[in-house]
């Protein structure tokens, strides 16, 4: 648990490896919510899986959001100079 607490401590004490951070997980959240929609079936949704599709995307939102909070500029996209290794 301390190795933990001393690697979030590392990352979030700099802003844009805090802001790679984020935006890594946002690209997480995006893949699998991209990941859900195209395994599902043509016809027979449910709606359990679209409001998981739709949870993974607003979690991808909301971690893309707060890196406004962090940096004024970059992050937009999920290449790789922007995510960590």
């Amino acid at each position: 648990m301390q190795n933990l607490t001393s690697l979030f401590s590392r990352i979030i004490s700099n802003a844009e490896t805090h802001a790679k951070f984020l935006n890594t997980l946002s690209f997480m959240e995006n893949v699998g919510a991209r990941k859900i929609s195209k395994f599902e079936p043509k016809v027979d949704v449910g709606l359990m899986v679209l409001k998981h599709a739709a949870e993974e995307h607003r979690h991808a939102f909301y971690l893309k959001k707060q890196i406004t909070k962090l940096v004024e500029v970059g992050f937009e996209t999920y290449q790789d100079e922007f995510l960590l290794p």
